[in-house]
């Protein structure tokens, strides 16, 4: 069983960058929750109408909202005082000093991925069945694309973007398979294809008002809280079953990026200084690793980080954090 990359545990992070001394450490001392139906907080989806700007009184200023937790700008169910009580509930400075960038590969090492199968799939989806199916997807050279790559530190609070993240369904399938955005941003999920889909998470009683149509507005997806959520796209369909899906890790930082097929990432805006950094990576079905590196301000630093990938035949961890979604069969 997988367990939650230390990245996105919303415990451990709030820590890291508040300032805490010492280096990061996985579990500091509370339980990473694991990747598992039980385990994910469970997460808001939000359908709107992209472009629609809120509702405004006669003096042009945004009307207040019945939901104690909405953004008056329309942005999020949380506003920015709200998240930053949730990222930084110690009340850690700003940082504002030196940046420098981290950038590099991850490669993958150990057995060949396995290959899930799919239920009957749609006209269309064959493109879907190469993308998803792969327990990985690697170079020659072991490149490995969809690794989730984050910077542990501790030189104060980096405040995360709000923008909105966008992913295009095409050919019945989503690039990257992992999908990471900081808690704060919005999902925008567009199609490309003739076929209509649903994008949804395994959230119980939820109901997808509208749906993906090509050449029309983005659905907006919300999920306000940290965890690891499962996506899927066809009608009728809910993540953890035998169908493809995409993760999407919400993150309570600003610092993180997943690898592109050429395996390689860059992050920018790491607090430069005497204090090293960590840059972790993670692949679902991989053990997480880690390397402490120095970044010096205006200077790019390169890291190589290694995965190693070994084929248990057990079935492929279930991201959906619904208890009610299908029991995932197994890799064959």
């Amino acid at each position: 069983m997988n367990r939650l990359p230390s990245l996105v545990s919303a415990t451990v992070f709030v820590g890291l960058i508040s300032g805490c001394e010492g280096p990061p450490k996985l579990a500091d001392g509370k339980a990473v929750p694991s990747v598992v139906p039980s385990a994910a907080p469970s997460p808001s989806l939000v359908v709107e109408k992209v472009g629609t700007p809120p509702p405004v009184n006669s003096g042009g200023t945004p009307m207040p909202s019945a939901d104690p937790h909405a953004d008056p700008a329309g942005k999020f169910p949380l506003t920015d005082i709200q998240l930053d009580k949730l990222m930084n509930p110690s009340g850690a400075t700003e940082y504002t000093g030196p940046t420098g960038t981290i950038e590099g590969i991850v490669r993958v090492k150990g057995d060949a991925p396995a290959v899930r199968t799919f239920q009957t799939m749609p006209k269309g989806c064959e493109k879907a069945l190469s993308i998803h199916g792969p327990a990985y997807r690697a170079g020659a050279k072991g490149e490995l694309a969809d690794a989730l790559v984050g910077v542990l530190q501790t030189n104060g609070y980096v405040r995360p973007a709000r923008e909105d993240k966008h992913i295009i369904i095409k050919d019945c399938a989503v690039q990257p398979r992992v999908i990471d955005i900081s808690l704060g941003q919005r999902l925008l999920v567009a199609n490309a294809d003739d076929m209509p889909y649903a994008p949804q998470t395994a959230v119980s009683k939820t109901k997808i008002t509208r749906l993906a149509l090509k050449d029309q507005s983005a659905v907006p997806i919300i999920l306000s809280h940290p965890g690891a959520y499962g996506l899927t796209w066809l009608a009728g369909v809910l993540p953890g079953g035998s169908a493809p899906e995409v993760t999407v890790f919400v993150i309570p930082s600003a610092l993180h990026q997943t690898t592109a097929l050429d395996g390689r990432f860059r992050i920018n805006g790491v607090p430069a200084g005497k204090n090293k950094v960590y840059v972790t990576a993670s692949h679902q079905g991989m053990p997480e690793v880690r390397k402490e590196v120095e970044v010096k301000p205006g200077s790019v630093v390169e890291v190589e980080l290694e995965l190693t990938y070994t084929n248990t035949g057990a079935p492929a961890p279930s991201t959906s954090p619904s208890s009610s979604a299908p029991t995932p069969k197994p890799l064959k």
